[in-house]
């Protein structure tokens, strides 16, 4: 069900380093994409969160002032 771990992530990392066996020891247990997502939901999701950071920029955009700090020679 989950994915292994990509053979050139783990040949990027050094041998022996800290990086490389938490990479090892957690790809195991953690989802792949397609586990997660199937393309509907995936786009879905997109524009979703499209659609909220839209939101979220409009809602800022009229409750925050930005001041002038001055002239600065």
């Amino acid at each position: 069900m989950s994915a292994s771990v990509d053979s050139l992530t783990l040949r990027m990392l050094p041998k022996n380093s800290p990086a490389k066996h938490i990479v090892t020891r957690l790809s195991p247990h953690l989802p792949s994409f397609t586990d997660i997502f199937d393309e509907e939901s995936f786009y879905i999701t997109f524009l979703l969160l499209a659609f909220g950071s839209v939101m979220a920029v409009y809602f800022l955009s009229r409750r925050v002032t930005l001041k002038d700090a001055g002239h600065i020679d």
